[in-house]
């Protein structure tokens, strides 16, 4: 750890603040957005479409994900404590003036202007918690942090109904986190002591690369790297599901129960839809984390496992609730309930793939990355297609829009989708542990990248001295002896604590007898 305890648990505080405040209002608008498009309650001259109404989170999806290359490039930079403070001060002003918007056009411009300041805590947050704690600690702490996910969106359809209901109209559910936002943006910048890049790794590491050119040549680095290429199409899959799902869920309960002979209040609907994602994202997190840590014991695979058996079970479960929401509405909540805990054991796995397999001089590109992809082809368009296809079918078939019927089944892209993202866990579970490893003994020195440390580079020593030191004979790689049994991150850090040792004796020698020596470059991360 860079800082002392109180200090890093109270930087680790106040970013889970901001995330939290982050998904309170990324969902309260999926709270009210049956007000939205009403014109009667919403004050705009004409009713919205479902297709139309869907834009007011694809529009912020696609700002957040053009933004969070651009922040990934910079937080591998400069100061991430400022690009934080920036982004979250834009966040806030754009959502305070969503609520006074006069139609629904500058609404959505608002809304838009909203994932910008979002981009820069998604993508460069997790980077400073990678940073504050090393590898054997950082998926709990990451699990933590990851419950401010579930935990806002609950409460951005509680408190963005509520609200709305209270004061009689939707305009108040975007005045509840802005004043939160600025004091957390600047309370982040004051009092979080930013750590060095790849210091939980023992280093100190720089990104030297400034040009457009760099941004790309850094993404090329990074999709080279399977296991992540491939956990980021599953994330994405996984995105696509959940912002469908986050999205038209309460518009869709309310729709089906409206139709029927018991009806549930927009309110009702938001409420019990934002319990269950809240009560379901605390568990599925936090046993995400812990059965990740469990299996780490003896697969180096564990977290892709993790991710691609828990969104597996999934499948079945949200594909059976949205069909038995017409038989019981009981039985619906309880399979969705079970489906979403399913659904939220990857959060914390995905993000330790991501920094444990990305140098950390490119972490923060890694996630802009993944940010803009997942975002891109997830939840980016997601609300808005299966809005399309739920026009589409209602005009096709002739179904009431407002009965529900049609956003029935255009909510099964959601099953299909979680499917994909099963199958593309699994495929990444393949190379991830030698990926792990692979980035581990190629960590770059402070003056730049180090190549591949082999037996070669070190210097010649005694047979026995070498039998004593490694448990091995002479000629056969440490990699491969005594600590085959070891996890393959523990082997990695063997080894490389074993090459540390080395230089420092090579330095010693080298005081000593005030010539250079053969090991030389190698101290200089050169061959």
């Amino acid at each position: 750890m860079v800082l002392c305890k109180l200090g890093t648990v109270g930087s680790v505080l106040i970013l889970f603040g901001i995330n939290l405040i982050n998904y309170i209002d990324r969902y309260t608008v999926a709270a009210v957005v049956a007000d939205i498009q009403n014109s009667t309650t919403s004050g705009f001259d004409d009713d919205i479409s479902d297709a139309s109404a869907a834009l007011l989170q694809t529009l912020f999806i696609v700002t957040y994900m053009v933004a969070s290359p651009i922040f990934g490039y910079f937080g591998d930079r400069i100061s991430r404590t400022l690009l934080l403070m920036i982004g979250i001060l834009i966040w806030s002003a754009a959502t305070f003036a969503s609520s006074f918007a006069p139609n629904f056009i500058l609404l959505c411009f608002f809304r838009s202007l909203v994932g910008i300041g979002e981009a820069s805590y998604a993508t460069i947050s997790p980077t400073l918690i990678a940073d504050l704690y090393d590898e054997k600690t950082r998926t709990t702490v990451l699990a933590y942090y990851y419950v401010a996910i579930p935990v806002g969106s609950a409460l951005g359809f509680i408190l963005g109904g509520q609200f709305a209901s209270a004061f009689g109209s939707w305009r108040w559910a975007f005045r509840i986190t802005p004043a939160f936002g600025v004091i957390l943006a600047l309370a982040q910048y004051l009092f979080i002591a930013e750590p060095q890049r790849g210091a939980s790794d023992g280093l100190v590491v720089h990104n030297e690369h400034h040009s457009i050119r760099a941004v790309f040549q850094d993404w090329k680095k990074i999709v080279k790297i399977h296991s992540f290429t491939w956990s980021t199409i599953g994330f994405t899959a996984v995105t696509f599901a959940a912002g469908g799902l986050a999205f038209w869920a309460p518009t869709f309960v309310w729709k089906i129960t409206s139709s029927s002979g018991d009806p549930w209040s927009k309110d009702k609907s938001s409420f019990v839809f934002g319990a269950i994602t809240c009560a379901t994202g605390l568990m599925g997190t936090i046993a995400g984390a812990m059965l990740t840590r469990r299996l780490r014991v003896t697969r180096g695979d564990a977290e892709a496992i993790v991710c691609a058996v828990g969104l597996l079970v999934s499948v079945p479960l949200v594909t059976a609730a949205l069909f038995l929401v017409d038989t019981s509405l009981d039985a619906m909540w309880v399979l969705l309930f079970f489906g979403e805990c399913m659904l939220f054991l990857n959060w914390a796995p995905v993000a330790a793939i991501l920094l444990s397999v990305s140098p950390p001089q490119l972490r923060s590109s890694a996630e802009g990355f993944q940010n803009l992809v997942s975002h891109m082809f997830g939840d980016a368009f997601s609300p808005l297609l299966i809005g399309a296809i739920s026009d589409v079918i209602s005009d096709k078939y002739n179904y009431d829009n407002m009965s529900g019927t049609p956003l029935k089944y255009s909510l099964q892209m959601c099953s299909v989708c979680i499917l994909i993202g099963a199958v593309t866990f699994w495929w990444s579970a393949r190379t991830l542990q030698a990926d792990r490893e692979a980035v581990v003994l190629a960590l770059p020195s402070a003056t730049g990248y180090a190549p591949l440390i082999t037996d070669r580079d070190i210097p010649e020593v005694d047979p026995a001295s070498k039998q004593a030191n490694y448990g091995t004979a002479e000629g056969q790689s440490p990699l491969n002896a005594s600590t085959s049994s070891l996890d393959p991150v523990a082997r990695a850090y063997h080894y490389q604590s074993d090459v540390q040792t080395t230089r420092r004796s090579i330095n010693r020698e080298d005081d000593d007898n005030d010539e250079s020596t053969d090991a030389a470059p190698l101290l200089n991360g050169k061959r």
